[in-house]
Parts: structure tokens; sequence; C-alpha cells
């Protein structure tokens, strides 16, 4: 059965000229989203790294087989104890259990390298972890402490793994194709050098070689501004102070050969005045100004 037309606009795409229901496409229905296959479960902490390896290096970490954890059946707390073939983890339904087999058969709950990986076939293994009070996002802890791991969404980390290396990507490719002197003001905008270790101006390929390095290393921030004509204006005015043609004193921004008016920045803004002044020579009570600073920078 078709969905009903949720608003007048709707229902004016789905009849004809002559007033008749037009023939729609079934909806296409959704995949249903895969089981995991396996869980992963990993620590969370501010551990050292390791200086020649660059890797994080992770404490030994083994959890006991035996803790009060959540039962959401009961809307108990209840003591779970994972042994090896047995088909309960509820230690109140382990009963008459032989002492020298519930001592062989502990379920061991160990990470290595900071993580422990179980097969979704080990449903028990994985409620007991995820309802340990030292899991984050466990929804009812027995104990107040502090949380020693999480579970991986394997999909959401690699779909945030492309999306970044997308972007660096994109960032990459405006940094090869922009003309110099839209480079320039872009590269000089993002905090980069215009001069070499000799104080010498950066040669073309010097420059583009470091803009690609920006593009590469902080894609978020190099997309964000590369099309933002206020970068372009905020270059204008930072010349303008730097070569003094521009003055701030008591709150007003002055013209320094004639000490002309040229506005009054608000309280908000006096910490940041080139942001100001940026945002106000892309509207008409900042045209002046900003033909002036062009003519200036030619």
């Amino acid at each position: 059965m078709a969905r009903p037309p949720a608003s007048l606009t709707d229902l004016d795409n789905i009849l004809s000229d002559k007033g008749e229901m037009k023939e729609q496409a079934p909806e296409e229905p959704k995949a249903p989203k895969k089981a995991p296959k396996e869980y992963i479960f990993q620590m969370v902490g501010n551990f050292p790294v390791d200086a020649e390896t660059k890797t994080i290096r992770y404490p030994q970490l083994s959890l006991s087989n035996s803790q009060m954890i959540w039962d959401e059946e009961t809307g108990k707390l209840r003591q779970a104890r994972l042994l090896r073939g047995f088909g309960s983890i509820w230690q109140d339904e382990q009963k008459d259990l032989d002492v020298n087999y519930v001592k062989r058969n502990p379920v061991q709950l160990t990470f290595s390298s900071g993580r422990m990986t179980v097969n979704a076939m080990n449903a028990d293994v994985v409620k007991f972890l995820m309802g340990c009070s030292d899991f984050e996002g466990c929804l009812k802890p027995a104990q107040n402490r502090k949380t020693r791991y999480r579970l991986l969404d394997t999909e959401a980390a690699e779909q945030k793994e492309f999306d970044r290396k997308k972007k660096q990507r994109d960032a990459i490719d405006l940094a090869w194709k922009a003309t110099m002197e839209d480079l320039t003001v872009h590269y000089a905008y993002l905090g980069g050098n215009l001069l070499n270790g000799d104080g010498e101006v950066k040669s073309e390929a010097g420059l583009r070689n470091d803009y690609i390095k920006h593009a590469e290393e902080r894609p978020d921030l190099f997309l964000k501004t590369v099309s933002n004509p206020v970068v372009k204006m905020h270059m204008l005015v930072k010349k303008a102070f730097e070569k003094t043609f521009i003055i701030y004193i008591d709150g007003q921004c002055l013209w320094a050969d004639t000490k002309a008016y040229i506005c009054q920045v608000p309280l908000s803004h006096q910490g940041k005045v080139a942001d100001y002044l940026a945002e106000l020579m892309l509207t008409n009570d900042g045209k002046a100004l900003r033909g002036r600073l062009e003519s200036m920078d030619k």
C-alpha cells in the first residue's frame, strides 16, 4: 500500500491533470543492517605512547568472570559467572556444579593490545561484558566505578575514516588547482609563512608545497575557509594594520595618516578587530573601506 500524502504539495504530485491518482513506483525496500560477525571491545583511558613506534602501550587488563550485572528479564541485579560449556551465565542457575569444574572452566576475559574480540556466536560473553559496571554504556551499573572499555562500532569508524580521507583528497585537489593569487591569500590566512628559513620569499613551488601540506593536515579548516570571501577581506585588513594604514584607538578604527574616522568597533568585537572589519567590508557600510584597501594593495 502506498503511503498517504504528507501535504497538499505531496498530493498534487501524485494526482494527474484529471484529478486521478497517478501510478506510483513502489518504494525501494531498505536493506536490513547486517548483524556483526564479531564484537570488538576497546580499552579506554590515557595510555603512554611509545616514542619510537608511536603506538599506544596498553596495560594488561583481565576481567573477572564473576560479576554482579543487571538482568533485564527479571529487572534485578544478579550475580553472573561465565563458565565454558554451561548454558546460563546466572550463578543462581549454576547449581550443584563440581568445585573442580568451576575452577577449570572460567571464561578468560583478557584484552590484547587494548582490544578483546568476541565472536557474535558467543552471545553470553557479549551480554556479560556489556552488563559489567566498567563498560562504557552500561545501562544499570552495579557499582560506581571508572569506565575501562567500550564497544567499537567498526562500521561507523570505517565511515568516519572514509569521510576524513575524502575531505583530505578534496582539500588537496583544491590546493593543486588554486591560482597563486588565491593560494597566497589563503595560505597566509591559515598561518603559513611566506618567507623561508633564510628570510627570503618562498618560490611558487615552495608555497604550493606548503599549501598542499596544510590541506593534507587540516582538511576541515582548509575546506571551510578556501572559498570564504571573508578570508580575502581579513588579509587586506591585516596588511593595512601591518603597514600602519589603519590604527585602532579607544574602540575606534582611524586612518593613520589623517586620523579620519573609519568606524566604531562594538564591545563584543574589540578582541577581534580584524574579523569585524573583514565582515564589515562585505556589507554596504564597508564598501568604501574595502575599495580603499584594495587600491592600496595593488
